[in-house]
């Protein structure tokens, strides 16, 4: 049996958790807009290109969807210490804000899982190689006209590191704590793990807000919530996001500088069918060695969760149920999931409905 007051504060936190998710998400949408609209306007035509971009990206990553998700979680944080000093007499809040991002993810995983997220990075490059391909024949089946390929302000070493830290280690940082962090987060509070995390992919994807980057985001996102539910840890989702990334920004300027690796797409496009045999290896391999983290962080965190229930057996909360998936069993907590009502739904459907908008608008200007 739950205790009342117990069970009254989870669902107190679980409610703070899907506001949290829910705002930061907002922020993160508006901003994204409003930075599409001043770069649109031309307010940034007169800088280079490497500025323009790196300050584009700047704006999106470290003000809004990184430093909006922080500047919300310390808000709440502090208003909620606040009030436990005016009901408890200044007594500490029990849930801190380095609680709440370890429970978030912000953790170390098993040591083995470092080194093997860099090749699953490697390995989801060139998958995602396919799936953009993909992406971009159904695009052109329904009248999309894909656009010339933006030129990337390519250069010397210099421009290689703005590029890398810009493309490659800010989303890296940034977009995994909003989506793998905050918005997961909020989400398994009220709702299975399964539909969290296909709910959560496709906010990633839509928050890319560009139909030719939503199949592939929306894979990397599944994916990388999956890995981040069954590990604990947000940290393998930021090492692939972070590969996927760099490898991309270094061969755009290996082919600007003759860098090892600079004609791979060359060497693709000549060997179409080799290729495809290549993808399809390959696709298979990531999802194989997805499958194994998968059962082998299950079975870990199964053993994990029976010794923490026998040596607490009065600490109920801990208690996990089994649910079932197409990559194994996910255990979730018993505590009672928040159910939110229709008014608690505004402001994270409010932010889906502006990203569809957005992505559907750069759908709509790639028909003429």
């Amino acid at each position: 049996m739950y205790n009342t007051e117990n069970t009254l504060n989870s669902k107190n936190e679980l409610r703070r958790n899907y506001y949290l998710g829910s705002i930061a998400l907002l922020i993160a949408a508006v901003g994204l807009i409003l930075t599409r609209i001043l770069f649109g306007l031309g307010l940034f035509d007169y800088m280079p290109m490497a500025v323009s971009d790196f300050l584009g990206s700047l704006i999106i990553q470290i003000i809004f969807i990184g430093g909006g998700g922080l500047l919300v979680l310390t808000i709440q944080h502090n208003l909620q210490v606040n009030k436990n000093k005016l009901l408890n007499n200044n007594a500490e809040p029990k849930v801190t804000i380095k609680s709440r991002l370890k429970e978030m993810g912000f953790r170390l995983p098993r040591i083995y899982l470092i080194p093997l997220s860099f090749v699953l990075g490697i390995l989801f490059f060139i998958m995602t190689i396919g799936i953009s391909y993909i992406n971009q024949v159904i695009l052109l089946l329904m009248g999309y006209n894909l656009p010339t390929a933006y030129e990337e302000a390519a250069g010397g070493i210099g421009l290689f590191l703005l590029a890398l830290l810009n493309t490659a280690v800010l989303p890296g940082i940034c977009e995994e704590f909003l989506n793998r962090g905050l918005v997961l987060r909020s989400l398994r509070d009220t709702m299975q793990d399964k539909y969290a995390i296909i709910i959560s992919a496709l906010i990633f994807g839509l928050l890319h807000a560009n139909v030719r980057q939503t199949l592939y985001t929306l894979a990397g996102g599944i994916i990388f919530a999956t890995l981040t539910v069954k590990t604990r840890s947000i940290l393998p989702a930021m090492i692939i996001h972070f590969m996927n990334n760099a490898i991309s920004v270094y061969s755009s300027h290996a082919y600007y500088n003759g860098w090892v690796g600079g004609n791979w797409d060359s060497f693709l496009i000549n060997n179409f069918a080799l290729s495809i045999v290549l993808w399809l290896i390959v696709t298979a391999l990531f999802i194989g060695v997805l499958f194994l983290i998968v059962k082998a962080e299950t079975k870990h965190q199964k053993k994990k969760i029976e010794l923490e229930n026998t040596n607490n057996l009065e600490n109920t909360m801990m208690d996990i149920n089994p649910i079932t998936s197409p990559f194994g069993v996910f255990y979730a907590r018993k505590v009672p999931l928040y159910k939110p009502q229709i008014e608690d739904k505004i402001i994270m459907w409010t932010s889906i409905f502006l990203l569809i908008v957005v992505t559907g608008f750069s759908f709509y200007m790639g028909l003429f």
